[in-house]
C-alpha cells in the first residue's frame, strides 16, 4: 500500500510551502538523475489555454539553472556551476498547442 502524507502520496512534490505561498507548482525526483518539473499552467484570470505567471517562470528558471551543471545567461555567456546535470521531464495540466492564454496572469 502507498504511503499517503498530508498533502497527498508520499515523494508527489507538493508542500507545505506550497500552501503557504499559494503555488502549486513544484519539483519532484523520478530517478537517479531524472527530475520532474510540474507546471501550474491554469490562468486565473480565465480562459481554457495556458500559462506561467511571471513569479513562476523565474522560479523555472532558477530551478532549472540548479540542475544543470552549466547554462547560458541572457547574454548568451557559458555560465559552469557545481550543480549535477540531471535530465528533466516536464508536466502540466495544458499541452503545447494550448500553451497560448495571453490574458496577465498576476
Amino acid at each position: 500500500m502507498e504511503k499517503t502524507g498530508a498533502y497527498g502520496h508520499e515523494g508527489h512534490g507538493f508542500t507545505t510551502n506550497n500552501l503557504n505561498e499559494k503555488t502549486a507548482y513544484y519539483t519532484f525526483p523520478m530517478a537517479d538523475e531524472l527530475t520532474a518539473i510540474m507546471f501550474d499552467s491554469t490562468n486565473p484570470n480565465d480562459g481554457p489555454d495556458g500559462s506561467l505567471n511571471p513569479a513562476q517562470a523565474a522560479w523555472l528558471t532558477q530551478t532549472l539553472t540548479n540542475l544543470h551543471a552549466r547554462y547560458y545567461d541572457e547574454n548568451s555567456a557559458l555560465i559552469e556551476t557545481n550543480n549535477k546535470d540531471q535530465l528533466i521531464v516536464l508536466f502540466s495540466h495544458h499541452n503545447s498547442r494550448t500553451f497560448d492564454n495571453l490574458t496577465h496572469a498576476l
